[in-house]
Protein backbone atom coordinates (compact mmCIF):
# COMPACT_ATOMS: atom_id res chain seq x y z
CA UNK A 1 0.00 0.00 0.00
CA UNK A 2 1.37 3.41 -0.94
CA UNK A 3 1.56 6.30 1.53
CA UNK A 4 -1.29 8.16 -0.17
CA UNK A 5 -3.47 5.03 -0.07
CA UNK A 6 -2.65 4.54 3.62
CA UNK A 7 -3.43 8.19 4.44
CA UNK A 8 -6.74 8.03 2.55
CA UNK A 9 -7.75 4.76 4.21
CA UNK A 10 -7.00 6.13 7.69
CA UNK A 11 -8.81 9.42 6.96
CA UNK A 12 -11.94 7.56 5.90
CA UNK A 13 -11.88 5.06 8.77
CA UNK A 14 -10.68 7.10 11.75
CA UNK A 15 -12.76 10.27 11.83
CA UNK A 16 -9.57 12.37 11.75
CA UNK A 17 -9.70 15.58 9.77
CA UNK A 18 -6.07 15.41 8.57
CA UNK A 19 -3.79 12.38 8.15
CA UNK A 20 -0.12 12.30 7.21
CA UNK A 21 1.58 9.15 5.99
CA UNK A 22 5.27 8.50 5.37
CA UNK A 23 7.08 5.18 5.15
CA UNK A 24 4.26 3.34 6.92
CA UNK A 25 4.01 5.85 9.78
CA UNK A 26 0.64 7.59 10.21
CA UNK A 27 -0.07 10.84 12.06
CA UNK A 28 -3.64 11.97 12.72
CA UNK A 29 -4.96 15.43 13.55
CA UNK A 30 -8.40 16.82 14.32
CA UNK A 31 -9.90 20.28 14.24
CA UNK A 32 -12.05 22.59 12.17
CA UNK A 33 -11.02 24.00 8.81
CA UNK A 34 -7.31 24.53 8.27
CA UNK A 35 -6.52 24.69 12.01
CA UNK A 36 -4.82 21.24 12.18
CA UNK A 37 -2.61 22.12 9.21
CA UNK A 38 -1.79 25.57 10.61
CA UNK A 39 -0.95 24.12 14.04
CA UNK A 40 1.24 21.48 12.46
CA UNK A 41 3.20 23.96 10.35
CA UNK A 42 3.45 26.49 13.19
CA UNK A 43 5.01 23.76 15.34
CA UNK A 44 7.80 23.42 12.78
CA UNK A 45 6.64 20.08 11.36
CA UNK A 46 7.60 19.71 7.71
CA UNK A 47 5.34 17.89 5.28
CA UNK A 48 8.32 16.98 3.10
CA UNK A 49 8.01 13.40 1.93
CA UNK A 50 4.56 12.97 3.48
CA UNK A 51 1.35 12.07 1.74
CA UNK A 52 -1.50 14.12 3.18
CA UNK A 53 -5.20 13.21 3.31
CA UNK A 54 -7.73 15.89 4.23
CA UNK A 55 -11.51 15.98 4.19
CA UNK A 56 -11.84 19.42 2.58
CA UNK A 57 -9.07 21.20 0.67
CA UNK A 58 -9.51 24.78 -0.46
CA UNK A 59 -6.89 27.10 -1.87
CA UNK A 60 -5.57 28.12 1.57
CA UNK A 61 -4.93 24.49 2.55
CA UNK A 62 -3.43 23.69 -0.86
CA UNK A 63 -0.97 26.58 -0.66
CA UNK A 64 0.01 25.59 2.88
CA UNK A 65 0.47 21.95 1.89
CA UNK A 66 2.75 22.99 -0.97
CA UNK A 67 4.57 25.37 1.41
CA UNK A 68 5.09 22.49 3.84
CA UNK A 69 6.45 20.24 1.08
CA UNK A 70 3.68 17.63 0.82
CA UNK A 71 4.57 14.94 -1.69
CA UNK A 72 1.00 14.00 -2.54
CA UNK A 73 -2.50 14.88 -1.38
CA UNK A 74 -5.87 13.14 -1.19
CA UNK A 75 -9.00 15.25 -0.63
CA UNK A 76 -12.55 14.09 -0.12
CA UNK A 77 -13.62 17.52 -1.44
CA UNK A 78 -11.34 19.93 -3.30
CA UNK A 79 -12.00 23.32 -4.84
CA UNK A 80 -10.98 24.19 -8.39
CA UNK A 81 -8.56 26.89 -7.10
CA UNK A 82 -6.91 24.30 -4.82
CA UNK A 83 -6.57 21.78 -7.64
CA UNK A 84 -4.93 24.51 -9.74
CA UNK A 85 -2.37 25.13 -6.99
CA UNK A 86 -1.36 21.48 -6.86
CA UNK A 87 -1.09 21.27 -10.64
CA UNK A 88 0.93 24.50 -10.82
CA UNK A 89 3.45 23.34 -8.23
CA UNK A 90 3.63 19.70 -9.34
CA UNK A 91 2.04 18.08 -6.29
CA UNK A 92 0.30 14.79 -7.04
CA UNK A 93 -3.36 15.05 -6.07
CA UNK A 94 -6.26 12.61 -5.88
CA UNK A 95 -9.78 13.57 -4.90
CA UNK A 96 -13.33 12.33 -4.64
CA UNK A 97 -15.35 15.50 -5.30
CA UNK A 98 -14.37 18.65 -7.20
CA UNK A 99 -16.27 21.84 -6.40
CA UNK A 100 -16.11 25.44 -7.62
CA UNK A 101 -15.23 26.71 -4.15
CA UNK A 102 -15.34 25.76 -0.48
CA UNK A 103 -18.45 27.07 1.26
CA UNK A 104 -18.61 28.67 4.68
CA UNK A 105 -20.23 26.74 7.53
CA UNK A 106 -23.64 28.33 6.93
CA UNK A 107 -23.48 27.55 3.20
CA UNK A 108 -24.14 31.21 2.33
CA UNK A 109 -20.92 31.98 0.49
CA UNK A 110 -17.19 31.37 0.38
CA UNK A 111 -15.30 29.91 3.32
CA UNK A 112 -13.37 32.80 4.93
CA UNK A 113 -10.04 31.03 4.38
CA UNK A 114 -10.85 30.38 0.72
CA UNK A 115 -11.78 34.07 0.39
CA UNK A 116 -8.43 35.17 1.93
CA UNK A 117 -6.49 32.76 -0.28
CA UNK A 118 -8.06 33.62 -3.63
CA UNK A 119 -5.74 36.58 -4.40
CA UNK A 120 -2.63 34.65 -3.31
CA UNK A 121 -0.39 33.02 -5.90
CA UNK A 122 2.52 31.54 -3.95
CA UNK A 123 2.89 29.24 -0.94
CA UNK A 124 5.11 31.79 0.82
CA UNK A 125 2.30 34.35 0.62
CA UNK A 126 -0.06 31.87 2.27
CA UNK A 127 2.48 31.26 5.02
CA UNK A 128 2.62 35.02 5.68
CA UNK A 129 -1.17 35.31 5.81
CA UNK A 130 -2.12 32.12 7.63
CA UNK A 131 0.87 31.13 9.74
CA UNK A 132 2.64 34.21 10.99
CA UNK A 133 -0.58 36.08 11.75
CA UNK A 134 -1.98 33.10 13.60
CA UNK A 135 -5.01 32.48 11.38
CA UNK A 136 -6.27 29.05 12.30
CA UNK A 137 -9.75 28.49 10.94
Amino acid sequence: MTDIEAAKKRLLSSGASLVLSKDGSLLEYNGPGISPLVSLLNSGQSLKGYSVADKVVGKAAALLMVYGGAESVYAEVISIPALSVFKRFGTKVLYKTLTDFIENSTKTGLCPMEQKALPLSFPEEAAEVFLRKGENR
